[in-house]
């Protein structure tokens, strides 16, 4: 619950503000089920305020957290980080970035990572020998992100493959490695799922439902709220293509047909 009210301070949104007091004091820890295992059961008297923390997750996502400028700079962020991994010999590293890079990073070296740090290390590239990862970096730290192009329609076939690679060749013809200046990003994701019995997997179990409590017994919050219930079955699927902003001209051209409005 914590980094939703976090976010929608910092973002200045009012969306992402639910009554997680009422939600804490209105918790119980029940054993239920096949195996009798304890599990977070909630009071009738705060059910509102979990469907309003239901509906908060389900806004900031699809506007801040899924917004196509959001994930063009987690693309880039990403694309950073790539870099320097294949460049690492000759550049320098502040602590715990290199561990990090290298999937050996220690838990108490992974909470030291926050903005600050990644940020001095991101400035710090803005100095390397490697050309590609000073533009991506002095890109990311004048907001000068890549231009979204999209969203890419759904039915993909061999003729938009084919476009994609053209895109791709376009960049490299002009110097510009395509894995670091030809980015897509796809976001899946539902605000809220519940337990299905019939189709169990790791994703959807006992765990993550939300179970209500009153006089007549226990049940799901979604059959509960018709608006939840809804929230459930919102599985938006979306992609974007992220080009450099003096190339988007051309690439979209190239691109327009596998586009859709």
């Amino acid at each position: 619950m914590d980094y939703l009210l976090r976010d929608a301070h910092f973002c200045g949104v009012s969306f992402g503000l639910y009554d997680y007091l009422r939600i804490l004091h209105t918790v119980r820890v029940e054993r239920f089920g096949f195996d009798k295992r304890r599990h977070p059961v909630w009071l009738a008297k705060g059910e509102h305020s979990l469907e309003q923390f239901l509906y908060a997750r389900f806004f900031m996502y699809w506007t801040v957290y899924y917004h196509k400028t959001t994930r063009g700079f987690e693309s880039l962020f990403e694309a950073i980080l790539r870099r320097a991994k294949m460049v690492g010999r000759s550049i320098t590293f502040l602590r715990g970035v290199k561990r990090l890079l290298q999937g050996k990073v220690s838990l108490g070296d992974f909470l030291l990572l926050d903005d600050s740090v990644m940020l001095a290390q991101i400035t710090e590239w803005t100095h390397s020998r490697d050309k590609v990862l000073r533009d991506l970096c002095a890109r990311f730290l004048a907001r000068d992100g890549f231009k979204p192009v999209g969203p890419v329609k759904e039915h993909a076939d061999v003729k938009m493959y084919a476009a994609r690679e053209r895109a791709k060749e376009y960049l490299e013809d002009r110097r510009l490695p395509a894995d670091s200046y030809f980015l897509e990003s796809t976001s899946v994701a539902t605000a809220y799922d519940y337990y299905h019995p019939e189709e169990e997997t790791g994703e959807r179990s006992q765990k993550n439902s939300i179970i209500l409590r009153d006089e007549r017994g226990r049940c799901e919050i979604s059959r509960r709220f018709e608006g939840v219930r809804a929230l459930t079955k919102e599985r938006s699927r979306n992609t974007y293509w992220y080009v450099p902003r003096e190339h988007a001209g051309a690439l979209s051209r190239m691109l327009a047909p596998y586009v859709g409005e």
